[in-house]
């Protein structure tokens, strides 16, 4: 039997088990296509600005950006126009609906069914929780200052990257920055935020820290005593919630710190920006019964005209505010933010910047054919 397979193996013709060239070009406009179709509002705002830039000014010479940006605004205006006419484009742009629906399932993270979970009222997500505000004192720290940045990927990334290199140009001051990548307040039995902060305390000594978080935070959590497994869409995780962001900032006030909490952005897709409006409603109220601590609002930085500002115009280009994620932002992103942050932290510290060194160039004069 054996022989027979054998027989029939060697008889018969050898199959090509490499990959066409024709299937790769195929292969590639079709992505091609696709990333265009999903990203064609983005494209079509891009390509409209340069239409715009470049209008009244005379082409000296054409440019490879001058051929693709035509062929680019048609092919993404067809596809936003058929978005329109399939009545898909509102459901295209509040993110798919099944994505939608199994990040606020709270059996994402949990083991056991929370079916009898309350479903949370139309305005419950917006009713301020019980505070105390306190009055604020003058207690700012005296220079020198040691500023400790703290946070998750947005302080790993662009923006702690730019408030770091902001906070450097400052006369008698240092900066340390400890970002931590898929860290929040929701889950300190993932990484506790208030336990790391006293080990960065005792490390480095600051006495003015930066605290910005919350990308992270919207999903559902342990109770404080960690019995309870608590969804997002339940009445009490605004509570519990606060519970961890007043933990962290009892750390800070134990500690005499004075502390700025940054809040968060005007997120790009609609779904998100309900639950960071909701995170960062809580964390202002948390910070505003504490003296040591000032809240800055961030949420309308990126708004133009009661719109979200999707590109910045650098120079005579247009570049985008965020990634393709819609939450973290760009480099250029993080620059516009960080000088927005540090125009409030210097003013109320009084930070001077430190003077620039003018090096002097040597420069050789000719004198009578010689030079000198």
């Amino acid at each position: 039997m054996n022989e027979e397979i054998d027989q029939e193996l060697e008889t018969s013709p050898q199959t090509n088990k490499g990959v066409s060239p024709v299937k790769i070009i195929v292969t590639l406009w079709i992505s091609f296509f696709l990333v265009i179709f999903y990203e064609s509002e983005s494209l079509l705002h891009y390509t409209n600005a340069k239409k715009s830039n470049s209008k009244g000014e005379v082409i000296k010479k054409l440019s490879f950006e001058d051929i693709y940006i035509e062929p680019l605004n048609i092919l993404s205006q067809a596809f936003e126009d058929f978005k329109t006419a399939t009545g898909i484009r509102g459901y295209w742009s509040e993110e798919k609906k099944l994505v939608q629906t199994l990040s606020e399932s709270p059996l994402i993270l949990t083991k056991t069914r929370l079916s009898s979970a309350p479903k949370a009222s139309p305005g419950s997500e917006i009713k301020p929780l019980p505070h105390k505000p306190v009055e604020k004192k003058d207690i700012k720290p005296s220079p020198p200052y040691k500023v400790l940045l703290i946070g998750d990927s947005n302080i790993r990334e662009a923006v702690g990257i730019a408030l770091e290199k902001r906070f450097m140009k400052y006369k008698d001051l240092v900066v340390i920055r400890e970002g931590v990548y898929s860290t929040g307040l929701s889950r300190p039995d993932y990484f506790d935020w208030a336990k790391k902060l006293k080990q960065f305390i005792l490390k480095y000594q600051p006495n003015v820290v930066v605290v910005m978080m919350g990308t992270n935070d919207a999903q559902a959590m342990y109770s404080s005593d960690k019995k309870k497994f608590i969804p997002l869409r339940s009445k009490t995780w605004d509570e519990e919630y606060k519970k961890n962001t007043i933990k962290l900032l009892k750390v800070l006030e134990k500690e005499k710190i004075f502390t700025y909490w940054i809040g968060l952005p005007v997120m790009e897709k609609a779904y998100f920006r309900r639950r960071m409006a909701r995170v960062n409603r809580i964390q202002e109220e948390s910070a505003k019964e504490f003296q040591n601590v000032r809240y800055i609002k961030t949420w309308n930085l990126f708004m133009q005209n009661k719109q979200i500002q999707r590109f910045l115009k650098y120079g005579r280009r247009y570049y985008r505010v965020r990634l393709s994620d819609g939450i973290h932002l760009s480099i250029l992103g993080g620059r516009h933010f960080s000088q927005y942050v540090l125009a409030k932290i210097s003013g109320e510290l009084g930070l001077t910047l430190k003077a620039n060194k003018v090096k002097k160039i040597k420069t050789k004069r000719k004198l009578g054919g010689m030079q000198k």
